[in-house]
C-alpha cells in the first residue's frame, strides 16, 4: 500500500511540474526527475537590454555584436549574453552558431534578427541525456548609423524598442552533445 502512495505521490508532483508547460515531454524523457524539489523546468523567459550592432556592407569588420540579459524566474537563472568577434561557436559543424552565455546553461542563436534562447533543463539530475528547452523572440529594433572612425567601423548600433522582452519555451529536446575538439588540438 505505501509503495502505491509513493508512486501516486511522484505521479502527482510529474503531473503538477508538467502543468503550464508550452512543450510536450519528448519520447524517453525521464518523468520521475519531475517529482524532484530540484528539478525546475524552463517555462518563460525575459531578455532585456538587447543591443545588437551590425556592421555595413563595405566595413571590412563583419563581426556582428549582441549583448542583453537573460532571466528564467522559474529556475533563478540571471545571466548576461555576449556575441562578439571572440565569442566561441559551440554548435557543430554546419548547425547555427550558437553561444554560452556568462551562465553556460544557456545558449543564444542571434540570426536574421531573430533571437532563439536555449536553456538547460534539470542540469542538476544524474543521466546521460541532457535535455535542453528553447524559445524565440523577434525584436524590434531603433538603429542608428555609426561612425566608420569609431573602432568597429561603420554600420548601425540597435537597441530594442521594448527592453524587457518576454518569451516561452516551446520545445524540449535532448541536447546534441558537444562538437568533437578539432582534430590536432590538445583536449588536457
Amino acid at each position: 500500500m505505501r509503495a502505491v502512495l509513493h508512486i501516486a505521490g511522484a505521479f502527482l508532483a510529474a503531473a503538477s511540474a508538467v502543468r503550464g508547460l508550452s512543450y510536450a515531454l519528448p519520447a524517453g524523457f525521464p518523468v520521475s526527475i519531475l517529482a524532484s524539489s530540484d528539478c525546475k523546468m524552463p517555462q518563460n523567459f525575459n531578455v532585456s537590454q538587447l543591443v545588437v550592432w551590425e556592421p555595413a556592407t563595405a566595413n571590412p569588420n563583419q563581426n556582428d555584436t549582441a549583448d542583453f540579459v537573460f532571466t528564467d524566474s522559474d529556475t533563478g537563472i540571471v545571466t548576461p549574453c555576449h556575441k562578439n568577434a571572440s565569442s566561441i561557436n559551440v554548435a557543430w559543424p554546419g548547425d547555427a552558431p550558437r553561444y554560452a552565455c556568462d551562465n553556460p546553461l544557456v545558449l543564444f542563436i542571434w540570426q536574421s534578427g531573430k533571437l532563439l534562447m536555449i536553456e538547460q533543463a534539470c542540469p542538476e539530475t544524474s543521466g546521460s541525456t541532457k535535455y535542453e528547452a528553447s524559445g524565440s523572440l523577434s525584436p524590434g529594433f531603433q538603429c542608428e548609423p555609426t561612425d566608420p572612425t569609431l573602432p568597429m567601423g561603420e554600420g548601425f548600433l540597435c537597441v530594442s524598442v521594448d527592453q524587457n522582452m518576454a518569451g516561452k519555451f516551446t520545445s524540449l529536446q535532448p541536447a546534441p552533445p558537444p562538437p568533437a575538439p578539432p582534430s590536432g588540438s590538445s583536449t588536457s
